[in-house]
């Protein structure tokens, strides 16, 4: 029996010696990973930028200083009168074209002992100094922005001097008939009388174009008083007025002007 029972115990040291020598062994070990699902990664290509090339490689130098010219133009116009007449060529031709008006608006001859005003063109803008300044008796300016108008284009003016545009040469009979029609109708007095004879209120607007079959002038009446007495009145003052307005041969179109009217 003693025998029996050193057997059991050594059998039983033995099952405990491996059950710990097992679980040592299992804590050190690491876990095997579960086995998921496989991903298959896709490879994605970056998109290609579309080429973008410059307006201006495409453009040749012959353009590009033609885009130049263009832009220094327009930059040209932006600039005060006085610093464009400082940056332009003096013009002996446009000197003598205004020389020619500037000498009835001062009342004098050239050449002159003594000039009454000095003048100065530089590409198309022409600078005045009045030098004797009894010659303001008479208004030259009035003349220069009247009769004138056609010719000149007053930038900047004083009576002591002046900054003006000479208009094109093509332009300035058009322009011209056109100053005409306005002082003509500034002036007439029977359009005043009209609406005193007729002095109910309202508005009237009369058009002037020009006929150039007939070279005379067209006037048309809209309104609350283009059908009634004193829009007729009014019509037919202005049409008898424009008929001593000289059309210019060189004159063969005209854009139509308006002239709103109230009453009274």
């Amino acid at each position: 029996m003693t025998r029996i029972r050193i057997l059991l115990l050594v059998t039983l040291a033995a099952s405990l010696a491996l059950d710990v020598y097992l679980l040592m062994r299992g804590s050190d070990a690491a876990p095997e990973p579960v086995a998921g699902p496989t991903r298959r990664h896709r490879h994605i290509e970056a998109p290609k930028m579309p080429r973008i090339e410059s307006d201006l490689a495409k453009v040749n130098r012959a353009e590009l200083e033609q885009r130049l010219v263009k832009a220094e133009a327009r930059i040209e116009k932006l600039l005060p009168i006085q610093e464009r007449w400082q940056r332009g060529i003096r013009s002996a031709s446009n000197e003598a074209r205004a020389r020619t008006l500037l000498d009835k608006a001062f009342e004098t001859k050239t050449p002159v002992d003594h000039p009454v005003y000095e003048l100065e063109c530089r590409d198309d803008i022409c600078r005045v100094t009045v030098l004797d300044r009894g010659s303001l008796a008479h208004d030259w300016m009035e003349m220069v922005q009247g009769e004138f108008i056609g010719q000149f284009q007053a930038a900047a003016i004083g009576p002591y001097g002046a900054y003006l545009y000479l208009r094109d040469t093509k332009e300035s009979p058009r322009i011209s008939l056109m100053a005409r029609i306005a002082h003509a109708f500034e002036t007439c007095s029977e359009i005043a009388d009209c609406k005193k004879q007729y002095p109910d209120p309202g508005t009237l607007t009369l058009k002037v174009s020009l006929d150039t079959t007939q070279r005379r002038f067209h006037v048309d009446a809209s309104g609350a008083l283009a059908t009634t007495s004193s829009g007729t009145c009014i019509r037919g003052a202005l049409e008898h007025a424009l008929s001593s307005v000289e059309i210019p041969a060189e004159v063969n179109s005209m854009p139509e002007i308006p002239i709103p009217i109230q009453v009274p």
